[in-house]
């Protein structure tokens, strides 16, 4: 049988052929290769996990709810192993975390501690997390990579003294409280993100880039980079930081790292996520389409149009808007999955030398391509593409509504003699309003008659020149032209050259 290495000999004779040197290298440091994390409590740091609570914010308790007999089982083994390692001790608390258990894939049990109600009255930790973009583009020109895993993550980082009763859990075998960082913290990332960081400063970006429990090394030569592994090295044993050795890579030309393949040739992605979403089914309601769109987005940057081809699904996420799955939404689901079957490899950039950029548009999209020469012709270096927010125009002059300066009801009004108007509805509701009604007579001016003296005019315009009353708005045009070159006989020019100033033939 074929086990992972976990431990530094383990490493080392793997590593013996390719180079030798490795190897003594790896059994220099058998105390961060080991396969369990030691006993007792990490070494305290300055870093210590500190759980600061919102202002007036009381405890916290959470019911217990009813388990199962295996995951009682669970529960008893989980409770005996943390216990001899010293993570956690029984104390009274007037908090009180909810136990709970997730099947694992070998179907036992993942025991978790539900801190929900906790994190919402915990003040939120603004320490950056790192883009992953970012991190990549670093790795322009590297040859080598060595990947190392840290074992247990935030259980390599204790608990400020006067936080640990904030991590309270109750069982039915009694309450406990953790001494090093649990899992489930709301700021436990930015808390082993700064730890981390804070150990690797001198080396970070120079040849190191560090995801949370994540550490890659890369350089453009083998002996260069077995003395940066070296000094990482140190480093780890120095702050008594412990590896997993099943997970580490060394010296390698291409390997695994935040979800992407890292290769001398570039970036590209993990063709294990893209089997999963070649074998992703058509979501069924707004959640499932949320965790498609999710796992796309990871690797918008190798999708060509990316907004434009996701567009009919994005819009399924609007808020009032319901969901539904008809034909564009499945030919977008069929074309993302086309994109990813044979997505590009991505050149790291080089900022010493010269970007192209194409771009191109359609009604819902913008997109563009960043482009490289490496010697080899234009290579792609990111794809990125915006869907489109319309939004509405302004006003002509920029001004408000005149209606936002309206504060009362009018005095009277004037009306056409309009049935509508006549009601008894209308009659009444202009009562209330104190609004007294005055309805025009043929030609008065303060309802517009001029307009009403024109319209009779060419309603009998109308009657002299058409003969199928069906047909009488194809004669608006000729007799428009005609009506504004006629001259009045009061001014004895005509409304066109009134206004123009010349006349039009």
């Amino acid at each position: 049988m074929v086990t992972s290495p976990t431990t530094a000999e383990d490493i080392a004779k793997q590593c013996e052929a390719v180079p030798p040197n490795l190897a003594d290298l790896i059994r220099k440091y058998p105390e961060i290769f080991l396969d369990d994390l030691p006993t007792g409590l990490p070494p305290s740091r300055p870093e210590d996990h500190r759980i600061e609570l919102e202002p007036g914010a009381k405890p916290t308790v959470q019911r217990q709810f009813r388990l199962s007999q295996p995951e009682l089982e669970e529960l008893q083994q989980q409770l005996d192993y943390l216990l001899t390692k010293g993570f956690f001790r029984p104390r009274t608390s007037p908090y009180a975390a909810l136990i709970l258990f997730t099947p694992k894939k070998d179907g036992g049990f993942r025991m978790c501690i539900d801190y929900r109600a906790l994190n919402r009255i915990t003040i939120k930790s603004r320490y950056p997390i790192p883009r992953a973009d970012d991190l990549l583009d670093q790795l322009r020109g590297a040859k080598f990579f060595s990947k190392i895993d840290l074992r247990g993550g935030y259980h390599q980082i204790r608990i400020a003294a006067e936080d640990c009763h904030k991590t309270a859990f109750r069982t039915r075998y009694g309450s406990y409280e953790y001494l090093v960082m649990p899992f489930g913290l709301t700021n436990a990332p930015s808390t082993f993100h700064m730890t981390i960081n804070g150990v690797f400063k001198e080396l970070l970006d120079k040849f190191v880039i560090i995801y949370l429990d994540g550490i890659l090394i890369y350089n453009r030569s083998r002996e260069q980079h077995l003395q940066d592994l070296d000094a990482v090295f140190i480093l780890l044993h120095k702050n008594r930081l412990i590896t997993k050795g099943s997970k580490c890579d060394f010296l390698k030309q291409e390997l695994e790292f935040l979800g992407h393949i890292v290769s001398t040739e570039g970036v590209k992605i993990d063709p294990k996520k893209i089997k999963t979403i070649q074998e992703w089914k058509p979501p069924t309601n707004i959640k499932e389409l949320q965790s498609f769109l999710g796992f796309v987005n990871y690797v918008r940057r190798f999708i060509h149009n990316m907004a434009g081809l996701s567009a009919p699904l994005t819009d399924r996420l609007k808020d009032h808007v319901c969901f539904w799955w008809g034909e564009k939404q499945q030919a977008s689901f069929d074309q993302l999955k086309i994109a990813l079957t044979s997505p590009p490899v991505l050149r790291i950039s080089d900022p010493d030398r010269p970007y192209e950029v194409i771009t191109d548009a359609s009604n819902i999209a913008i997109g563009s391509v960043l482009l490289q020469d490496f010697g080899d012709g234009l290579q792609p270096v990111t794809y990125e593409s915006r869907k489109l927010q319309l939004q509405p125009s302004k006003l002509p002059n920029g001004s408000s509504p005149t209606s936002s300066g309206c504060t009362d009801c009018p005095p009277q009004l004037f009306q056409t003699r309009d049935p509508k108007f006549t009601s008894n509805f209308w009659r009444h509701l202009w009562d209330q309003f104190g609004t007294k009604m005055q309805f025009s007579s043929a030609y008065h001016l303060q309802t517009d008659g001029q307009t009403e003296q024109v319209n009779q005019t060419i309603e009998q315009l109308i009657r002299t020149t058409c003969t199928d009353p069906q047909t009488w708005e194809k004669s608006l045009p000729l007799l428009e032209f005609a009506y504004n070159n006629a001259p009045s006989p009061t001014t004895h020019q005509s409304p066109f050259f009134l206004n123009y100033r010349q006349d039009p033939v």
